[in-house]
C-alpha cells in the first residue's frame, strides 16, 4: 500500500477536525475554527507541493528558513541562551555591533538576508560546533548559504577585531595592577598569560598533520592568551598547531619581543611554571629534578600566585564552556584557506566572549581571502630547565625580576611569614 505524503496526512486531519466541529456550527467560537480550518484545507489543495510557495520571490530567504527562525530566533528564555549562548537582547546587541559592516551589503540587485539571521547562524554554529553541512538543515538554506553567511559575519567581526581585543593602555594598566594588587597583594602586574588548545573534530588531511597532534591525543590549534583580572581577553595568538610547546609559542608573542611598547618600569606577566622567565615574564617557580616540595620563598610565590593565576584559566574555561566549536571545530584542514577559516573562528570567538564577559552571565553547560592567517614558523630549539642561580648567590640575568618581585611581595605583608617552615607541595 503506498504511504500519504505529509501534504496528504495534513488534509486529512483538517478534513477530520472539520467533521468534528460542523455539529458545533451554531456556537460561534466552533465555527470560527472551522472557517479558518476550511481556509487553510482551500489554501493547502491549491498547491501541489505543501512547502513549495512559487509566488515568494526569488530573493527573499527560503520559506523553511522563517520557520527555523520561528524556532530559535524567536525563542526567549532559557531556550534561546541554550541555542544562542546568550539572551535574546545580547544577540540583538551583538548584531548592532557588526550589522553596517559593507560585507552586508550586496553588490548586485539581489538583496542579502538580514544580518541578524547571518550572524545569527555563526554563533549558533560557533555555540554547539556545528558542521556548515549539518546546518542548512537547523536553518532551512542551502549548504552553500550557510557558507557565505558564516564568511560574511566571520569577516564582519574581524573587521572590528582591535575593537574588542586591544592591549590595555597606560591608565588602563594601572587598573588592573591596583585590582591584582589588592586582591591578592601582589604588585605590578597586568596580566596573567597561559595557552589552550582549540581542538579539531578530525586530523587534517594535510602531509603535516602529524604537527597538528597534541600530547593530549587531539588535533588542534596552540592558542595563546593573555586575560586581566575582568577575565577579557587583552591579546591572542594562534599561529601555531597543537604540538608546539609554550615556549615555543613564547618567542613569537609581541608584547614579549618587544617589551618597551606594551610594559612600563616593573610591569609584568605572571605566568605558569612552562614559561621562560624574562624582565616582561614571571613564571611560577619548577621543582628540580627530585625535589619532592618547594620550600621558603620559592612554596611562597608559589601559593600567593597560583591563587591569582587561576583567572586566566577561568577565562580560558569561560571561553570554551560558550564556544564549543573551540573544544571541537568540525572541519578538515585541506588547504590554507581551511586553517585561516579555523583562526578566523578562534578570533570570532575570542571578540564575542569580551563583549559578553561584562554585559551576561558566564554560559556553563554542566548539566575568503579576507580572514587572517598566521605564518607557520620553523622548528625552534627549547631551553633547558634550571634553577635561579648560577652559583656564589649570583641570580640568572632572567630570574632577576622574579627574585625582586618575592621581596617585594614579602615587604608587603602585615604579618610575619615563616619562610623557614612555608612548605608547598
Amino acid at each position: 500500500m503506498p504511504s500519504k505524503t505529509p501534504r496528504a496526512h495534513l488534509l486529512n486531519n483538517l478534513e477530520d477536525a472539520a467533521l468534528l466541529l460542523f455539529p458545533l456550527y451554531d456556537d460561534p467560537t466552533s465555527r470560527a475554527c472551522l472557517e479558518d480550518i476550511i481556509q487553510a484545507h482551500h489554501q493547502i489543495s491549491a498547491n501541489r507541493y505543501l512547502d513549495r510557495h512559487p509566488n515568494v520571490p526569488n530573493n527573499a530567504p527560503r520559506p523553511s528558513f522563517y520557520h527555523s527562525e520561528i524556532l530559535l530566533f524567536a525563542e526567549r528564555g532559557i531556550r534561546h541562551k541554550q541555542a544562542f549562548r546568550m539572551s535574546p537582547s545580547h544577540l540583538d546587541d551583538i548584531v548592532d555591533f557588526f550589522k553596517d559592516d559593507p560585507v552586508f551589503f550586496s553588490r548586485g540587485n539581489k538583496p542579502q538576508a538580514p544580518p541578524k539571521y547571518q550572524i545569527g547562524l555563526l554563533v549558533y554554529r560557533m555555540a554547539h560546533g556545528h558542521d556548515c553541512r549539518t546546518l542548512d538543515r537547523e536553518f532551512g538554506v542551502a549548504t552553500g548559504t550557510v557558507f557565505k553567511w558564516c564568511d560574511r559575519a566571520l569577516i564582519a567581526i574581524l573587521g572590528k577585531r582591535s575593537s574588542f581585543i586591544s592591549w590595555p593602555s597606560p591608565s588602563e594598566r594601572l587598573e588592573i595592577k591596583a585590582r591584582f594588587l589588592s586582591e591578592y597583594s601582589i604588585p605590578h602586574c597586568v596580566g596573567l598569560i597561559d595557552g589552550y588548545h582549540a581542538n579539531l573534530s578530525t586530523a587534517p588531511a594535510r602531509d603535516d598533520a602529524g604537527a597538528y597532534h597534541s600530547r593530549k591525543e587531539r588535533y588542534g590549534f596552540n592558542v595563546m592568551a593573555i586575560v586581566d583580572h575582568t577575565k577579557r581577553f587583552r591579546y591572542i595568538h594562534y599561529g601555531y598547531p597543537a604540538s608546539s610547546s609554550d615556549q615555543r609559542v613564547q618567542r613569537a608573542i609581541e608584547p614579549l619581543n618587544t617589551p618597551s611598547q606594551y610594559f612600563s618600569s616593573q610591569e609584568y606577566l605572571l605566568a605558569d611554571s612552562g614559561f621562560t622567565a624574562s624582565s616582561v615574564l614571571v613564571p611560577m617557580f619548577k621543582k628540580s629534578a627530585g625535589q619532592a616540595v618547594l620550600r621558603g620563598k620559592t612554596a611562597y610565590f608559589n601559593s600567593r600566585a597560583s591563587v591569582m593565576r587561576v583567572g586566566v584559566e577561568h577565562s580560558i574555561g569561560v571561553l570554551k564552556a560558550r564556544w564549543t566549536i573551540l573544544r571541537s571545530m568540525s572541519m578538515r584542514l585541506r588547504t590554507k584557506r581551511d586553517e585561516a577559516m579555523a583562526h578566523a573562528i578562534i578570533v570570532a570567538c575570542t571578540v564575542l566572549h569580551n563583549i559578553l564577559i561584562n554585559t551576561d552571565q558566564y554560559y556553563t553547560n554542566g548539566n575568503s581571502e579576507n580572514l587572517p592567517i598566521e605564518p607557520y614558523r620553523g622548528n625552534v630549539v627549547e631551553d633547558e630547565p634550571g634553577d635561579d642561580f648560577l652559583g656564589a648567590g649570583r641570580v640568572r640575568p632572567h630570574m632577576r625580576r622574579r627574585q625582586e618581585l618575592v621581596e617585594q611581595m614579602l615587604a608587603l605583608e602585615t604579618e610575619e611569614i615563616d619562610l623557614d617552615n612555608f612548605v608547598l607541595s
